[in-house]
């Protein structure tokens, strides 16, 4: 049931949003701080354990890495383009990490919202840092 919500709400920033999607560089970089994940197969909702830190770091060279509890657990290159998106079928802004990882993106207020696009992915909420 999140999961559904989460899409609706996705698909009611985009359909809210100019028809023309823009994709503007610097708007992701900086650190964002990770506080709840939902979807998957079984409905997961996620939130750090206490304790528990999760940092994405975008920096403005285009690399990018994510930092569990103080050590670095993977970094890569990123790009960002617009594409069309399977679940929405309209045209997204999308975060590519490693040339690999597509994932939808949002930025409302404070807020990064981070979705992976096909059935069953997971959507990833987080709070800019810096």
């Amino acid at each position: 049931m999140r999961k559904v919500l989460f899409l609706l709400i996705m698909a009611g920033l985009v359909s809210c949003s100019n028809d023309e999607v823009t994709v503007k560089t610097n708007e992701l970089v900086g650190e964002w701080n990770w506080v709840h994940k939902t979807g998957g197969i079984a409905g997961v909702s996620e939130f750090p354990k206490k304790g528990e830190s999760l940092v994405l770091k975008i920096n403005a060279d285009n690399t990018f890495s994510f930092v569990l509890n103080g050590k670095e657990t993977s970094a890569g290159k990123y790009t960002l383009k617009k594409g069309e998106s399977m679940l929405l079928n309209k045209e997204v802004r999308l975060l590519v990490l490693n040339e690999s990882q597509k994932l939808m993106y949002e930025i409302k207020g404070s807020s990064l919202y981070l979705a992976e696009d096909y059935y069953d992915g997971f959507n990833y909420e987080y709070v800019r840092i810096k």
